[in-house]
């Protein structure tokens, strides 16, 4: 089984738009398929206020041709483009460019 998380941080004052929007990428990628689960999760701990969406493929290669699969999708592709309107994909890069 393999695992891919995707962790978004909110903009400032958009918590409750980020959360609907992490539903809605969610919900898009349940609809394309290629993945066996993916849910979303409001995280706690040091990712209090994050939010997680969780895919589960059986290996390695199928996660790539889910991900693919996304890609290709324009309706998915419109609605990341709206995500990072609302927040960002946590990355330790991004994280680096916010302490500057």
């Amino acid at each position: 089984m393999h695992t891919s998380m995707f962790i978004w941080k909110p903009h400032p004052g958009k918590l409750k738009e980020m959360r609907e929007m992490v539903i809605t990428i969610r919900d898009h990628c349940r609809r394309i398929g290629g993945a066996n689960e993916v849910n979303c999760a409001a995280l706690q701990g040091s990712f209090f206020g994050h939010f997680a969406v969780a895919m589960k493929c059986d290996n390695g290669i199928d996660t790539e041709k889910a991900l693919e699969g996304f890609r290709a999708d324009e309706k998915f592709m419109e609605v990341m483009s709206d995500a990072y309107k609302v927040c960002l994909l946590y990355t330790s890069d991004a994280a680096d460019e916010e302490e500057v």
